[in-house]
């Protein structure tokens, strides 16, 4: 476990003495099963679930370790956490400013969010405005016709938008608002 494993477990406690506890409960004929942090080759840091189970033989101790990856269904579970956070928002809200601070804190956790925005599309008027806007490099734009921008673009098409390199290489500013050509 040592060789695939980061040094310390979430819990604080360092890898290599709770993998020989674990280890040691299965020898004594338990069944541990545990929640446990892989380190893939890349460094990347995977969570797991394990279990172990001594296997009958005379002579030798065996064990069998079951290893199945989590990945998905922790970040499944952070969404859901998110999301059940964001409806509890919105009944302890005072006001829609503390609202949206509070939505933005949560989705800071889901992902890198330094950059967030909410924006509100009029279908009236077809114009997209920003009641909350946070960039650190710029301020609030002006609202702006539906057809232009990349929020535009995700309100008309309802798709959504992964941005590049190749694409920020072809964007325009006028007016405060940046559209996109190609």
């Amino acid at each position: 476990p040592g060789e695939v494993s980061p040094r310390v477990q979430p819990d604080g406690r360092a890898s290599v003495d709770l993998a020989r506890e674990k280890i040691q409960l299965a020898i004594a004929g338990g069944t541990p099963v545990f929640e446990w942090m892989h380190q893939h080759s890349s460094g990347r840091l995977v969570p797991c679930e394990v279990r172990l189970v001594r296997l009958p033989d005379e002579g030798r101790v065996l064990l069998r370790g079951s290893v199945t990856d989590n990945t998905e269904r922790k970040r499944r579970e952070k969404v859901q956490r998110a999301t059940f956070e964001i409806a509890e928002s919105v009944h302890k809200a005072d006001d829609l400013d503390s609202l949206y601070e509070r939505i933005h804190g949560i989705i800071r956790g889901l992902m890198s969010a330094e950059n967030f925005y909410i924006a509100l599309f009029d279908a009236k008027t077809e114009m997209v405005s920003f009641p909350y806007f946070v960039d650190e490099f710029g301020g609030r734009p002006n609202p702006f016709k539906v057809s232009t921008g990349l929020t535009g673009y995700v309100l008309r098409t309802g798709q959504p938008l992964l941005m590049n390199s190749a694409m920020a290489a072809l964007k325009r500013v006028e007016n405060g608002v940046v559209t996109f050509e190609g």
